[in-house]
């Protein structure tokens, strides 16, 4: 009886750490429990990328708020839609008075700069008389980026509840509301040409590293998630205008969502990640990436969590890659052709952990921790990896504002999910301020 015994516990653990099915529930098996996170999480190199890499974000950002994109040099100034990571962190570990700094600097750089828009980059400057002025570096118009500002002041306000600055800013962010979800970015009327959705005309995408004019599912579940916080705060204030305006904005954008925003794939439907507008209604485009993981970024799903699911495991099922060894990994962009870019960015690493830790998905977890423990030698979180022909992984901008904080809220999450702290304790002094050293 010993051997068949034998047999059948390593069948097991083979099945819990390699296995892979299309259904979600059948991707984890009970002994990959909670428990086995949690030591992976304590490990020192883990433990140690992770907090180094919070108190890194964290440390350097500015009195007034402002946080430089990076400690490298590989990109100027401070990134506005980083707040929809890096304030989401902030929740997360409670630190609202930075949070609202961060909000803050943002909005006192569009106002001081006489613009109807977040700018896409932002520079800091203090003049010999002592005035801190805020440069714009770069104007594109990216409705994704000014989404993320928006979702995270208004949930920072839920979390808060009224405050002098929630009173002084209102006014600001409650236009930047509605031009987002008004013409010529929300297409919402009754002509072929409007099919219920937002349209990017700057979004900033991996695929082909450039900038796309697309309908995409990032740009619609962050306006979505927008909307929903923002609808709240109006109740709360008393503004009926515009908890009716946004609340019915919702509803056209979920139904956009549901009739030009999705595909069938073996009788389930599935997320697109982008539709072109280059016809009436847009084309759509059958390539899948971290795009597709946009709805657990955002915390907002316009469809049944069972869409989400069902694209999660179409997107794994063409594009998991598996090198020698075991250690496996998602490309960024998987092509409908089936090739596929061989690197991936930190955020969608972050968010597909999240995906996980809320389905319960334990072995899958541990998956891309074994893959960060291997790739990531730097002491900061990567902001990509890319795989060269030698087999060899190189790692991009240690510390990236954007990437990193994406990551670490994950992480605070999933740490608190296994009965962690948030945070570990602060690394020894020295070790911070987004030193690479």
């Amino acid at each position: 009886m010993k051997m068949p015994f034998l047999i059948y516990a390593a069948t097991v653990i083979v099945f819990c750490l390699f296995a892979r099915t299309t259904q979600a529930a059948d991707q984890v098996h009970p002994t990959c429990t909670k428990e086995h996170v949690r030591k992976c999480l304590q490990s020192h190199s883990l433990e140690s990328l992770y907090t180094r890499t919070y108190y890194s974000l964290l440390d350097r950002m500015e009195p007034d708020g402002f946080l430089n994109e990076s400690v490298t040099g590989a990109y100027p100034g401070m990134f506005p839609r980083t707040c929809g990571g890096m304030v989401s962190l902030l929740l997360e570990t409670d630190e609202l008075g930075a949070a609202e700094r961060m909000l803050n600097c943002v909005l006192l750089a569009t106002t001081s700069n006489d613009m109807e828009r977040v700018p896409h980059v932002m520079e800091r400057r203090v003049s010999q008389s002592g005035l801190v002025e805020y440069p714009i570096f770069c104007d594109q118009h990216q409705l994704d980026g000014q989404a993320s500002v928006l979702m995270t002041w208004a949930r920072l306000a839920l979390r808060r509840g009224h405050t002098v600055f929630e009173d002084w800013t209102y006014p600001l962010v409650a236009k930047l509301m509605d031009r987002t979800v008004d013409r010529p970015f929300f297409m919402f009327g009754g002509w072929p040409t409007e099919p219920g959705l937002i349209r990017n005309l700057c979004l900033e995408h991996s695929r082909e590293s450039r900038y796309w004019d697309v309908f995409d599912i990032l740009t619609q579940c962050h306006v979505g998630a927008a909307l929903e916080a923002m609808a709240i705060v109006a109740e709360r204030r008393g503004d009926v205008k515009h908890v009716r305006r946004w609340q019915e904005r919702m509803v056209i954008l979920k139904r956009g969502v549901a009739s030009n925003l999705v595909r069938q794939v073996e009788g389930k439907t599935v997320y697109l990640e982008m539709r072109l507008p280059d016809s009436p209604g847009g084309v759509p485009y059958l390539g899948m990436g971290w795009l597709n993981l946009s709805p657990i970024a955002t915390q907002w799903e316009p469809l049944d969590r069972q869409v989400l699911r069902n694209t999660v495991n179409l997107l794994r099922k063409v594009a998991l890659q598996e090198m020698p060894g075991g250690l496996k990994w998602l490309p960024d962009d998987w092509n409908a052709d089936g090739t596929y870019t061989k690197e991936v960015i930190g955020k969608r690493i972050g968010w597909e952990i999240e995906y996980c830790r809320q389905e319960k998905e334990y072995s899958r977890i541990i998956e891309w921790l074994d893959f960060l423990e291997s790739v990531n030698k730097q002491p900061l979180y990567l902001e990509s990896a890319k795989l060269g022909n030698n087999g060899q992984w190189t790692v991009r901008d240690a510390g990236n504002g954007e990437q990193a904080s994406w990551w670490c809220w994950a992480m605070a999450r999933l740490r608190k999910e296994v009965g962690l702290p948030a945070v570990a304790e602060r690394p020894a002094k020295g070790q911070n301020r987004g030193s690479q050293q």
